[in-house]
């Protein structure tokens, strides 16, 4: 009788948390030089999330540093040396006790842990949140300094690339 109770204990946790699927996620960053803006994209991105309640959820997002094409080669492995990609090989981002339902109606921002050349900053974002029945879309701009996470700024002729890189995500998904 003991194990029937903590079984459908331990199966009723599992049904109240949400099912979070990613159906497209395209992460893009922007960089800058006097003389050219460039743009890599990336859609491989992973997603682990653990709701502790059915509308407050934890999510780590993580995309692989390789995945980022700009459609140049040359310039794409000069941007792994630069990030320090081979031994940092992704960038992840934290969020944690985010509550979905204040988020569609109240709050435009969100606070997390970015991590990049193995170096953690605290970060607020706005994003663009929509739930319509159970499909969900997320968007957000925002920048970041290449200063904070120690990372070099190539350069084209002495002059360095801009150190603040603009960052765009659209992701798409469903939420059970």
């Amino acid at each position: 009788m003991r194990i029937r109770i903590l079984f459908f204990v331990f199966f009723s946790t599992l049904i109240a948390q949400p099912n979070v699927k990613l159906t497209q996620a395209i992460i893009s960053f922007t960089g800058s030089h006097p003389f050219h803006d460039w743009t890599g994209i990336s859609t491989n991105v992973n997603l682990k999330t653990n709701c502790l309640e059915t509308e407050i959820c934890d999510f780590t997002f993580t995309i692989p540093w390789t995945s980022f094409d700009s459609g140049n080669d040359n310039r794409d492995n000069n941007m792994l040396y630069y990030v320090n990609a081979f031994d940092f090989p992704n960038i992840e981002m934290k969020f944690k006790q985010i509550d979905l339902s204040k988020l569609i109606e109240f709050e435009n921002s969100i606070t997390g842990i970015l991590t990049i050349n193995g170096i953690n900053q605290n970060f607020s974002i706005g994003v663009d949140y929509q739930l319509k029945h159970n499909h969900f879309k997320v968007s957000s701009s925002f920048d970041i300094s290449l200063d904070n996470f120690k990372i070099n700024r190539p350069s084209l002729l002495l002059i360095p690339i801009d150190d603040l890189i603009y960052i765009h995500v659209d992701i798409v998904g469903i939420k059970n």
